[in-house]
């Protein structure tokens, strides 16, 4: 597993950046101090990556989106050790793959593949390895290719949006949603967004 390199961070403005690296223990453990930009993280699992466990996949579970290799190994093994997760896993994981998939994996501290990975939900794509070893991270830079042209504000407001709407009711969430549009209805690149629009031609977001 590991980081996109700092080039492509500085060259995706970190709109797009796999901020891992950087994310500390508190972030990890405090949902509200999420990082604002939009996460992505590769698991290509060779080498000097190795397997994605305990903490190593806890980290991947703090971010927004995750790909992996097909013979990525990755689990939540601390039960093994006669501990937990302590580092998000308990509460982020059922949230990604359900409770009884959660306990699960945590209970048996079991080892899985890209593939079952792909199957309960844990990543969002799962790609064969390829010679050079860096499938994922190549997978993770043709999202982040996609992210990339849309307004960055637009981007990072659905990311609050979504992250606090998930921690309330649906009802609570609807505000949430209603209060984000708000903030951005009024701003430069929404204007900038429709004028393409009608023009027929690509929009130039500045951020504001």
């Amino acid at each position: 597993m590991g980081p996109l390199t700092t080039s492509v961070r500085h060259t995706f403005h970190s709109l797009c950046t796999t901020a891992v690296r950087s994310m500390s223990t508190n972030v990890m453990l405090n949902p509200k101090d999420d990082a604002k930009e939009v996460v992505l993280k590769y698991l290509d699992g060779k080498d000097n990556d190795g397997p994605a466990l305990g903490g190593g996949l806890e980290l991947a579970l703090a971010t927004d989106i995750r790909v992996a290799a097909l013979e990525t190994k990755m689990g939540l093994v601390e039960t093994k050790w006669a501990i937990i997760p302590g580092g998000g896993g308990t509460q982020r994981l059922p949230r990604i793959v359900g409770t009884a998939k959660a306990k699960e994996l945590i209970y048996t501290a079991r080892l899985i593949d890209g593939q079952e990975a792909m199957k309960i939900g844990l990543v969002n794509q799962v790609v064969p390895q390829n010679k050079n070893g860096d499938a994922a991270y190549q997978a993770a830079l043709t999202i982040a290719r996609e992210i990339l042209p849309n307004g960055p504000i637009g981007v990072k407001v659905a990311k609050t949006a979504i992250s606090k709407g998930l921690q309330v009711s649906i009802t609570d969430g609807l505000e949430i949603e209603k209060q984000c549009y708000a903030k951005i209805v009024d701003t430069k690149d929404r204007v900038e967004g429709l004028a393409a629009f009608a023009a027929k031609r690509m929009p130039i977001y500045q951020g504001m």
